[in-house]
């Protein structure tokens, strides 16, 4: 089932109680591309098989931000590059693998990860936005929490959004986190609710092992979704 909807996690809540459309549409702001993802519109499912919020304003900063340290928020503006191009870029909880596509469209070489049940969903996703002979780099794998890290090569950038949804998930995200860190070089960018009860927590833990900076909230492009999605904020973390 593309969706999980036979899966049992943690993450399996029921009936939701919020309607989603089959398909999310996306444009890029350099006008060049739209990308179309499929989603769950049934109604019950794994959680992380439709688009959150949170994802949709990590995938605009990863095609606006770029390696001059200045937010490009008009399409095609200006000539920049986006932070992520030509960066290895591994994605945890990819969901239905919006934010994943987007930086390998932009340049990444992007390996986004997610559960089973969700991999055939990012996958169907990614074959769905990207041509023949394009030379873009986009791949998943399968990464459970609970599992060992699948990685051996260091990675310069690490992408997740509404990740610290849960308190129970806390230890564990911050286990998959160190194992993908290489200090020195490897930058986290984490994107979450404000409202959430769980992310206070999570930056008291992780406070002893990183440093940690808030992207200032102009710097965000919260355009994307029909309901208001201001409590979206990204932080950046590195190992101390």
């Amino acid at each position: 089932a593309m969706f999980g909807e036979k899966e049992t996690s943690s993450n399996t809540y029921g009936r939701w109680m919020l309607k989603f459309e089959p398909q999310i549409s996306y444009n890029l702001l350099n006008g060049k591309r739209g990308i179309v993802l499929d989603q769950n519109d049934q109604g019950h499912g794994e959680l992380g098989t439709h688009i959150w919020d949170a994802g949709l304003v990590l995938a605009r900063y990863t095609e606006s931000f770029a390696t001059d340290g200045l937010v490009h928020k008009e399409p095609g503006a200006s000539d920049f590059v986006p932070f992520v191009k030509g960066k290895r870029v591994v994605e945890v909880g990819s969901g239905i693998g919006l934010t994943g596509i987007v930086a390998g469209l932009v340049g990444a070489r992007i390996c986004m990860t997610d559960k089973p049940a969700l991999v055939t969903l990012i996958q169907h996703n990614i074959d769905k936005n990207t041509k023949e002979g394009e030379k873009h780099d986009i791949r998943v794998q399968t990464y459970d929490w609970a599992d060992a890290c699948p990685f051996t090569e260091p990675f310069d950038v690490v992408l997740a959004a509404d990740l610290s949804y849960d308190m129970e998930d806390i230890p564990l995200l911050l286990q998959v986190f160190h194992a993908l860190v290489t200090p020195g070089r490897t930058e986290i960018w984490l994107a979450y609710g404000l409202e959430r009860a769980a992310p206070p927590e999570f930056f008291k833990e992780a406070s002893s092992l990183y440093d940690m900076e808030h992207v200032p909230e102009g710097d965000l492009i919260k355009t994307d979704s029909a309901s208001p999605i201001s409590t979206i904020a990204i932080v950046k973390m590195r190992r101390k």
